[in-house]
């Protein structure tokens, strides 16, 4: 097992199993390790979140594809099966993020690999994530609508997957994922080119008619920050509950917003 490659991978490459270079990003930032060679033990593929004959939300309970694991591991922390069947949304995204969205927004290069060549594996916290990458084609690409295309293409069947499985609306993980993807455009630096992200977003084929909101919130004497507030719960609970973000928006209103997010800001 080999990881990404310090040295540029050159623009056009096919990279395959074996390879061990990858995209700069790659080996960038503090996200998870971008592993190459076989998957590791306990992968989960984009393809495997996507295959509607695993994972159950039901009084069966999971069975014991990658999938059900995850969401066995998941479930003490998410409050139960069906909230930890939604949350895997959260690693597909993270997922598309480390290996599609970093090397394009730092590098100017578009990863392409099918849903089998791409995956995660949890380590022993929920949180500790590392991405998998196989066989994949690199090319440099400064066209965010090439990017989203990629995007979506790899979320949008684990989103119709998840939505069987949880027995929930397409729109509300719609809703959920472009939130998602939305903030992390948002925090990528530099920008690859002007207008980049609204192309990305529009070519990954989320849409919402939900406007889009933020508070200012102040924490000291310098100027508020600007928090935006998500358009939907990012587990689709339909009440606040324990744990809930800061900004959710099962909260009350903006002011108990703003003060569980200045709370949340001094610690």
């Amino acid at each position: 097992m080999t990881t990404s490659s310090t040295d540029p991978v050159p623009a056009g490459s096919i990279l395959s199993e074996q390879d061990g270079a990858g995209p700069p990003a790659w080996s960038a930032g503090t996200a998870g390790a971008v592993v190459r060679g076989p998957a590791p033990a306990g992968t989960v593929t984009l393809a495997d979140l996507a295959d509607p004959r695993t994972g159950s939300s039901d009084a069966s309970g999971p069975g014991d594809t990658a999938v059900d694991r995850l969401v066995r591991l998941m479930a003490p922390h998410s409050g139960g099966v069906r909230q930890a069947t939604i949350s895997t949304i959260h690693h597909a995204l993270a997922t598309v993020h480390r290996v599609v969205i970093d090397p394009f927004g730092r590098d100017r290069l578009l990863v392409e690999a099918g849903p089998t060549q791409v995956g995660f594996v949890v380590g022993p916290e929920v949180g500790d994530l590392r991405f998998w990458v196989g066989a994949a084609t690199v090319r440099s690409c400064a066209d965010g609508a090439a990017a989203g295309t990629v995007a979506g293409g790899l979320l949008w069947p684990v989103i119709h997957a998840i939505r069987r499985r949880a027995r929930v609306g397409a729109a509300g993980l719609e809703l959920l994922a472009l939130d998602s993807l939305t903030r992390r455009l948002e925090r990528l630096d530099p920008s690859p080119s002007p207008g980049w992200a609204t192309s990305f977003l529009a070519a990954t084929g989320l849409r919402s008619s939900v406007t889009r909101r933020t508070i200012a919130v102040s924490v000291d004497a310098g100027a508020p920050i600007e928090v935006p507030i998500p358009r939907v719960c990012c587990v689709l609970q339909a009440r606040l509950t324990p744990g809930a973000c800061p900004t959710c928006p099962n909260r009350a209103d903006d002011v108990a917003r703003r003060e569980a997010t200045a709370d949340w800001l001094r610690i």
